[in-house]
């Protein structure tokens, strides 16, 4: 662990393009379309992140998710799995901590 107590350390992002988040029902059913999201930082458990929402997102903690991240090739997987840790509604966006189903093995480059 580190001294935040975290399995593993957070890489914070300056700037990197956006990937896509869908927001999924119990039965793995989309609930929503695709949305853009920005990356605020990332590890290899999980990410965090930013999207636009005015309050009609069904967020829930513990939701299932699907990250499309096509946008950011050093990933070097299309799509991954994860879920909704906790979230953060502000005004017209929401922050989102996300956990990974798989770990990554390694941090990508992002673009």
């Amino acid at each position: 662990r580190v001294p935040s107590g975290r399995l593993n350390p957070r890489e914070t992002i300056e700037a990197c393009r956006s990937i896509a988040l869908q927001l999924l029902a119990a039965d793995g059913s989309a609930l929503t379309p695709w949305l853009a999201a920005d990356i605020l930082d990332l590890s290899l458990g999980g990410v965090c992140l930013l999207l636009s929402d005015d309050g009609s997102l069904p967020l829930q903690q513990g939701m299932a998710l699907r990250l499309d991240l096509r946008a950011q090739p050093d990933f070097q997987v299309a799509q991954l799995g994860a879920s909704l840790r906790w979230f953060v509604p502000s005004g017209y966006v929401a922050t989102l901590g996300v956990h990974f189903d798989q770990p990554l093995g390694r941090l990508p480059v992002l673009v």
